[in-house]
């Protein structure tokens, strides 16, 4: 027996979707979805990129030597040039990236700013990709870009997605971060002529097939073709029908509706999910991008009949849980903000409270899994499997003692934050007839990362501690989404309009 539910809110009020109208730009200046340390670590793990002082310094920009130097790593040439040697007529360049210049400067790769300067300054996005796509065989005097549109061009080439185009542009200035994450799409994009650049790495010895592994990234060991059958391919329907109620003819001004549909969208999750592409019968207003959430907004307005949005999503769903995350793993390191995030209390995870605090809960042979069993003991001890119309918090649902998997996640999450184990829900989407929904918990385990565990599952033995055997559609670790007005799929602001919602999941 599965214990699920799906929430979603529909209000109907001509003052909100009034102001809401009123205050939303045609074109909002939105946060960008960055990488996390993941992409970071798993370049470091290939020796492409590396942090400075005690981390990766992700926030702070990237210099042009830096930049070219990543460029000699990704034509595989680093070992080549510090053995040549080269000269260079620039002198700003630091002694320990004198050969490595040296060597891109006469090789035609990199310029200076002048006969004497190679300039030292941050590097932008169109330097990087004209800098990438050199890497990748592509050339200025063969046509194949040009550097002031080098970004927009590596999008037509394949190099990056248009998401990753937005994203960075988005972003305003070009840091670290986006520096990283356009490598890491670039790695797996094909060369002018030939593999994917990744695989030529390896197959060229630049970095091991092994290193690759131990990334540990679904989509790295794809592209290098170590990995090709453990996805499966799904297909995720959603069809909004939105009624108009109000068309009398007698006042035409009455009878407009309007309505504001935000929809959180499954995304790009590690070793996870791979969205191959969203298609939409009506064209998103905008979209949102909100603590790696991904949301598609939809602005209605003057409706006069019925109008039908059909959102398709296909995807690539790779099964994990914590027997995959021990066989195939990287270990990220959570930031501090991150790690006090997850182990916060909040108005939903009471995780301070003395329910949670004064367990006496304890890992007998020392190691954080045996805590994790213990825990999840403690949680299965104190709760009964019932179906619930409302979501409670941790709290309620520990002294209620029964619930489904809102609240089974939510003791777990909490009773995992009181012993300082970052924890956090997943809101997911179950891959059947009805798209059902479903909450899970994220632990993050030393040495493995974020790991998947299904408490309310569990305790009903259609999965257990280590394994769960069914597939999820990943939509959003950031329950009870302010975006979404406290839910967790969709919110929907109307006036003189009805919302109908029909949802389902095919196999492909």
């Amino acid at each position: 027996m599965k214990f699920l539910r799906k929430y979603f809110f529909t209000v109907i009020s001509f003052v909100i979707l009034t102001t809401c109208l009123i205050v939303l730009p045609n074109n909002p200046a939105l946060a960008a979805i960055h990488p996390d340390d993941t992409e970071a670590a798993a370049l470091k793990e290939l020796g492409i990129f590396n942090g400075r002082g005690d981390g990766f310094a992700l926030s702070e920009q990237p210099t042009r030597v830096e930049a070219a130097i990543i460029l000699l790593r990704l034509i595989g040439k680093e070992s080549v040039a510090e053995a040549a040697n080269l000269a260079n007529n620039f002198d700003d360049v630091p002694d320990w990236a004198d050969a490595q210049i040296g060597y891109l400067y006469q090789e035609g790769f990199v310029k200076g700013t002048s006969d004497t300067h190679f300039g030292n300054d941050a590097v932008n996005f169109e330097q990087m990709m004209t800098m990438i796509l050199r890497a990748m065989g592509y050339r200025e005097d063969a046509g194949d870009f040009t550097w002031n549109s080098a970004a927009e061009d590596a999008v037509t080439l394949f190099v990056i997605t248009p998401r990753c185009y937005d994203e960075i542009s988005l972003a305003g200035d070009f840091t670290r971060k986006e520096l990283v994450s356009c490598i890491f799409y670039a790695l797996q994009a094909p060369l002018k002529n030939g593999d994917n650049l990744i695989k030529f790495l390896a197959d060229n010895s630049v970095f091991s097939h092994e290193q690759i592994t131990n990334t540990g990234i679904s989509d790295l060991l794809i592209a290098s073709d170590l990995v090709r059958d453990n996805f499966k391919n799904y297909r995720l329907h959603q069809k909004f029908t939105i009624l108009p109620t109000n068309t009398s003819a007698a006042d035409p001004a009455s009878a407009t509706s309007s309505l504001i549909l935000t929809v959180n969208l499954p995304d790009n999750y590690f070793n996870r999910q791979r969205v191959i592409e969203h298609t939409f019968s009506i064209e998103p207003s905008y979209y949102l991008f909100d603590e790696g959430m991904l949301y598609a907004v939809f602005i209605l307005t003057d409706i006069k009949q019925t109008i039908v949005l059909n959102i398709v999503t296909d995807l690539k769903i790779d099964s994990y849980d914590l027997n995959a995350a021990e066989k195939l793993h990287f270990p990220i390191r959570l930031s501090e903000d991150e790690r006090e995030k997850y182990t916060a209390a909040t108005s939903w995870i009471e995780s301070d409270a003395p329910e949670f605090t004064n367990a006496q809960l304890k890992s007998t042979d020392g190691s954080q899994i045996q805590l994790l069993k213990e825990i999840m003991n403690y949680t299965l001890k104190k709760m009964t499997p019932k179906i619930t119309d409302d979501e409670s918090t941790a709290l309620t649902a520990l002294q209620q003692g029964y619930g489904d998997c809102w609240e089974y996640s939510a003791i777990f999450t909490a009773l995992c934050r009181a012993h300082g184990i970052p924890a956090r829900i997943i809101i997911s989407d179950w891959p059947d007839n009805e798209a059902s929904g479903h909450a899970i918990v994220e632990v993050f385990v030393d040495d493995l990362g974020w790991v998947p565990f299904d408490p309310v599952n569990i305790d009903t033995h259609y999965t257990t501690f280590n394994e769960i055997d069914t597939d999820l559609i990943y939509l959003t670790c950031n329950d009870h989404s302010d975006i979404l007005s406290g839910g967790d799929y969709y919110v929907g602001y109307g006036y003189n309009c009805k919302l109908e919602i029909k949802e389902y999941v095919s196999k492909e």
